[in-house]
């Protein structure tokens, strides 16, 4: 019985043994040498190119493109290259996979309410939403002294990343000497000056944004608000709407 199973043993240590100088021969004479004659290629810089062109780019150096998702805030126009990872100019084997990222243009964030708040708490909501706190003017106001009662862009308006919302605080209510501010949101710029004339005041910063359904120059916000009361002479800023260029709309119809 014993001598049986040492014979066993013997077997299978042969065959073991066999097995080992097979893959030794096979690394030696197949794998390594492939791998080491396998031809290498240089990334090429695919940053800025359209998603066609970058992956034409690549294939064209033998590497594999993979879209691995997009990014917004770039400086990079929208449907362009703004990442891509391993780097350009790195050497690497073919049919290496390149992963770009493509960019979905400069990002907006919506304007917090600030009515009603502190400068503190206004600054605190600014700073979670990615924008500024800007200039405060204090101003006549049924609000309590000290709280916003007024500021540069409406609630809920999308504006870029880091834009200064300036606000008015409340000093309380206003003397005999002061107007009050008319309505001019919806008119056009040139009524709007008008209207603002009738009441001694006069147009202040004039701050643009896109619009698709309104004429150009339609004022869409006014700081500081209608029904608050200024001194006479003084200047109204505006939020009115621009011409879109023919190029936005295309950056549109891509997103």
């Amino acid at each position: 019985m014993n001598k049986y199973f040492n014979k066993k043993n013997s077997y299978i240590l042969l065959i073991g043994i066999a097995i080992f100088l097979l893959i030794v021969v096979l690394l030696n004479n197949v794998i390594f040498p492939w791998y080491v004659s396998s031809t290498e290629t240089k990334i090429p810089s695919v940053l800025g190119l359209t998603q066609e062109q970058a992956i034409a780019a690549l294939r064209e150096a033998k590497l594999e493109p993979v879209i691995a998702g997009s990014i917004g805030g770039s400086n990079y126009p929208v449907g362009t290259i703004m990442k891509q990872n391993p780097n350009a100019g790195k050497k690497v084997k073919e049919n290496r996979r390149v992963y770009i990222f493509v960019s979905t243009g400069e990002e907006l964030v919506k304007v917090p309410n600030l009515r009603g708040k502190s400068l503190k708490d206004a600054n605190i909501l600014l700073v979670k939403a990615g924008l500024i706190l800007g200039k405060s003017t204090e101003g006549n106001s049924e609000s309590p002294i000290g709280v916003i009662f007024a500021q540069s862009y409406a609630e809920g308006t999308s504006v870029k990343k880091g834009t200064s919302v300036d606000v008015s605080i409340s000093i309380g209510a206003a003397d005999s000497t002061s107007v009050p501010i008319p309505e001019i949101i919806g008119k056009s710029l040139s009524e709007a000056q008008k209207i603002l004339a009738e009441k001694q005041l006069k147009v202040g910063k004039i701050s643009y944004q896109s619009s698709s359904s309104l004429l150009p120059n339609t004022v869409l916000d006014q700081y500081p608000s209608q029904g608050q009361r200024v001194q006479p002479g003084s200047a109204i800023d505006v939020v009115v709407t621009k011409v879109e260029t023919q190029e936005k709309k295309k950056e549109e119809i891509i997103e």
